[in-house]
């Protein structure tokens, strides 16, 4: 809260070690930043890679966006689909939303109006920002499909849980 980020990334350098995802993911914001060492995408990425694969579902969302948009790794939207997966399976809105808006699109994944309005609805309920007008837009979908409301099923999903933020 003091803005001390040397003191900071020192505490969470020695948690990182150990394998802490929290201590991990705040590396991988603090590289990305520059806040308290230099600026570093690498850095970032790597850390944010520890802390997903200690399931942090933001440190995934992450990895997701830099897939997506190419920053530190080269683009490859079906891995970015693929974290995004992994995040809002574990409850993160900023996922959900923007795995709603792959499957809308057909990009990084195959088109699929029922996995869309899955996703986007739980992005919904969490009020993530925007949900709602693309919730219509995916209505509006499958309406032109012929698809209707009582026909889509969620058995093939994973519930989500509490949501977070995303930081990317």
């Amino acid at each position: 809260k003091n803005k001390d980020y040397k003191t900071a990334v020192s505490i969470w350098q020695s948690a990182a070690a150990k394998g802490e995802p929290e201590a991990q993911y705040a590396l991988g914001v603090a590289y990305l930043n520059g806040l308290g060492v230099s600026r570093s995408l690498n850095q970032a990425i790597a850390w944010f890679r520890k802390a997903a694969q200690g399931d942090h579902p933001i440190a995934m969302f992450n990895l997701g966006a830099a897939y997506w948009e190419g920053r530190g790794v080269r683009q490859n939207y079906s891995r970015a689909v693929d974290w995004w997966q992994k995040s809002a399976t574990l409850g993160e809105a900023a996922a959900r939303y923007n795995l709603a808006n792959c499957y809308l699109a057909g990009r990084g994944v195959e088109k699929d109006l029922d996995k869309a309005r899955y996703w986007i609805n739980l992005a919904v309920a969490q009020k993530h920002p925007g949900a709602d007008k693309v919730a219509l837009i995916i209505e509006q979908e499958l309406k032109r499909s012929g698809i209707s409301s009582g026909e889509f099923s969620t058995s093939h999903l994973a519930a989500g849980t509490a949501p977070t933020q995303g930081s990317w």
